[in-house]
């Protein structure tokens, strides 16, 4: 079974704030040109996207520059509704060297609105210490961010080489799994971050 667990990208997609309005605008039309164009500007946080570690850490390498399987793999998801943060428990004891880990806050609830952006659960420096100390490779949640400005979060995880997947959604989906394997492929972009089609086998 495949659930996806990826927002939808149009003009409404709501933006980090400060960042640059997606405009999506078709420009060629059936009845005119006999075919369909569709032009995107964007910048690469919108809706659900992955960081590179050159977003926040001095780091040379685009996403185009990181192989596929390190995009893929197991996940463990950790349900951690109503904690506005999320520090180091003994659930997570079991996460593994080389495992995707998923934080489930519900948040994806508030998607688009001024509370999704301002008062969103954070992960602490601690448990970003700990997932560096366990060489997971991927962190995600259903947030816009695992942490806020000065982003001491973002900086510990990417300059550990792990990536962040951000804007997740339909995590509820994977409550009751007893294996998950994360997809969430960037494109092959020369850029510090991408959108993705982030999905799950269950």
């Amino acid at each position: 079974m495949y659930v996806d667990l990826s927002h939808a990208i149009g003009n409404s997609s709501p933006v980090y704030p400060q960042d640059t309005p997606i405009n999506l605008s078709q420009t060629h039309f059936f009845e005119k040109e006999g075919y369909v164009l569709y032009d995107l500007k964007t910048n690469l946080h919108v809706g659900t996207h992955v960081d590179m570690p050159m977003h926040l850490v001095r780091d040379a390498r685009f996403a185009s520059h990181f192989p596929v399987d390190f995009f893929t793999g197991y996940a463990r998801m950790f349900d951690v509704r109503g904690l506005k943060e999320i520090d180091w428990r003994a659930e997570f004891d079991g996460i593994e060297e080389g495992d995707m880990v998923l934080f489930y806050t519900g948040f994806d609830a508030h998607y688009g609105s001024q509370e999704y952006y301002n008062s969103h659960p954070v992960l602490t420096e601690n448990l970003a210490a700990r997932l560096c100390e366990k060489k997971v490779k991927l962190v995600g949640m259903d947030t816009p961010s695992p942490d806020y400005a000065p982003f001491r979060v973002h900086e510990t995880l990417l300059g550990a080489d792990i990536f962040i997947l951000e804007n997740l959604t339909n995590l509820e989906a994977l409550a009751h799994a007893k294996k998950i394997r994360l997809h969430a492929v960037p494109l092959k972009i020369e850029a510090e971050a991408s959108p993705v089609r982030a999905y799950a086998e269950i």
